[in-house]
């Protein structure tokens, strides 16, 4: 571990820094350096990996992207009992950190929880937030964690209640990721744009690169991670003021369309695109067009 003070870069093939608490925060640049920023939020498992076959759409649509390990993940240190509304100051200080005044924010998946929560609290910084295949907020009464795949409601209902109850669910996705199985066993439960996603080869190696990653120092922070968005975001969509951009396959049965339809309906500045046919996997069969709406 480096010795940095607050603030400073690290540089390597990725970049880090450590943030006023000591913790250290991971990211990855990907895109075009000089274009319009955008924090990137991965999925669960996932890091600052989980990018790296968009680089090219990116760079295409003059879009710079840094992507993010939430704590405890990846290359990022933990933060004991975070909150969801933890992240902005994270996100905050690396902007900062790179004199990066106001930018996108972009969550996918597991990561929509946070870019929204980056969207509420910073309407000064924030210029756009895109949520791509999202999670909704899982106290939503129209449609929350009820329509959520049995065994991730159940993982997630576990965490809510306590952390440790949740450890053995994450266990056997750290192990099936470290046997390199993850991407094989979830594209069968798919549709079929899904499984097709999959069979790319880049995208599966990467995104199985991505999943053993957020295992690399061990099983709390992906823990975390779910504990603190099953506890709740702390704040209303109907509170966000920055504009924000929904893309939502119409087949997803990870995090079903009913979620983005209940987001558009709430988020005051939402605009919705829906992709027939997609599934959840769109962030990579529709990067070109989703990078085009950033820059």
């Amino acid at each position: 571990m480096d010795n940095g003070r607050a603030g400073e870069l690290v540089t390597s093939d990725d970049g880090s820094i450590r943030l006023g608490d000591g913790r250290r925060l991971a990211y990855r640049e990907y895109g075009a350096r000089g274009g319009q920023p955008l924090f990137y939020f991965h999925g669960w498992p996932g890091s600052r990996l989980d990018f790296v076959t968009n680089d090219a759409a990116a760079a295409g649509a003059g879009v710079r992207v840094i992507a993010v390990d939430r704590p405890g993940m990846g290359g990022s240190d933990p933060l004991p009992r975070r909150r969801v509304l933890d992240w902005p100051a994270d996100v905050a200080a690396l902007a900062d950190a790179l004199a990066i005044e106001r930018f996108a924010v972009l969550g996918f998946s597991f990561g929509g929880p946070f870019a929204r929560a980056c969207a509420y609290a910073m309407p000064e910084r924030v210029t756009l937030a895109v949520l791509v295949s999202a999670v909704g907020p899982l106290d939503d009464p129209a449609a929350g964690a009820r329509l959520l795949p049995r065994p991730l409601r159940l993982g997630l209902a576990l965490a809510g209640l306590s952390p440790a109850l949740a450890l053995p669910f994450v266990w056997l996705t750290a192990r099936e990721a470290r046997a390199g199985h993850l991407a094989r066993d979830v594209a069968h439960m798919m549709p079929a744009a899904d499984t097709a996603v999959f069979g790319e080869a880049e995208v599966a190696d990467a995104m199985s690169a991505s999943a053993v990653e957020c295992f690399r120092g061990g099983l709390q922070g992906a823990v975390a991670d779910a504990a603190a968005v099953a506890r709740g975001e702390g704040f209303r969509l109907e509170d966000i003021a920055t504009e924000v951009q929904i893309w939502h396959g119409e087949l997803d049965q990870s995090d079903p369309i009913a979620m983005a339809r209940s987001q558009e309906r709430r988020i005051p500045r939402a605009s919705a695109h829906y992709v027939e046919g997609g599934g959840h996997l769109i962030l990579f069969s529709h990067a070109a067009e989703i990078m085009a709406g950033v820059g």
